[in-house]
């Protein structure tokens, strides 16, 4: 069984988390579902997974007419998959446009100079007080 971990910025906010709460209540239960089927696969495929640039890769899934996409890439320590931002895409464009190179900057942070940290994947529980 995979582990999935959650970026958390250099003053303890889980990014991920706050943008999961976003989504709607179908985006998130196929995001949950998509987690659920990948961290039990031995290997990862297209169209669920694409590697992007730089040991950057997005889990990939639609909901709504729209695609999402969380991208991350591997961690040692603690092991697992790392979480990084969650974005949609739509004709090779990003929103925030600058996602691959905000999912660069915070591994990179994490890694090089200590800024941010890990948490466990969890589903927040107070995604339903902000619908």
């Amino acid at each position: 069984m995979r582990r999935f971990l959650d970026f958390k910025s250099a003053a303890g906010n889980n990014l991920l988390s706050e943008w999961y709460c976003q989504q709607s209540f179908d985006c998130r239960a196929m995001f949950d579902s998509l987690l659920e089927v990948l961290g039990k696969s031995k290997e990862w495929k297209y169209p669920e997974f694409k590697f992007l640039d730089d040991g950057i890769g997005e889990i990939r899934w639609n909901a709504g007419k729209v695609q999402h996409r969380v991208m991350g890439c591997s961690w040692k320590d603690p092991h697992g998959y790392l979480l990084l931002i969650g974005c949609t895409h739509k004709q090779n464009i990003y929103s925030p446009p600058d996602a691959l190179a905000t999912a660069k900057k915070r591994r990179n942070g994490l890694l090089y100079q200590g800024k941010g940290s890990t948490s466990e994947h969890e589903i927040p529980e107070d995604c339903a007080s902000k619908e």
